[in-house]
């Protein structure tokens, strides 16, 4: 007599990261071939698998949508860029607070993962604000 296991339900099968790694690159490639339109129903599929708020799906979301949009607003863009980053920020520090001391190599991976997409946020930051002409904040 067999035992039916029910799936945790933070786990992820491997076919489901599959399809979501061919929806990224997807999104990638409608990105870099300009047709914005579909790179952001790529965006908006991964953004619906993700379960907690994801810097990276939403620092590309708003480059797409500036792009989209004709680059018409830099500085909308970098009061958003702003937002998504301090919001990484604090769920950072929530994330220290609940968790305590990280006890796994895993979760330094993922912190320096997560730390390598706020510096790519950080750096268009920076981008914008010598665009705008903002010296002192592209710090």
């Amino acid at each position: 007599s067999g035992t039916s296991r029910l799936a945790q339900p933070n786990t992820v099968s491997t076919v489901e990261v599959m399809s979501m790694t061919n929806v990224a690159r997807d999104a990638f490639e409608a990105y870099h071939s300009g047709d914005h339109a579909k790179c952001s129903k790529h965006l908006e599929q991964i953004g619906n698998f993700k379960t907690a708020f994801d810097v990276k799906v939403t620092h590309n979301t708003l480059l797409n949508e500036y792009f989209k949009s004709g680059n018409a607003d830099p500085q909308h863009l970098l009061i958003q860029l702003s937002q998504a980053y301090d919001r990484a920020r604090e769920r950072d520090k929530k994330d220290k607070v609940d968790k305590g001391r990280r006890k796994r190599d895993d979760d330094e991976d993922d912190a320096y993962r997560e730390d390598d997409d706020l510096y790519v946020l950080r750096y268009n930051q920076a981008l914008l604000c010598v665009q705008l002409r903002q010296y002192a904040q592209a710090r």
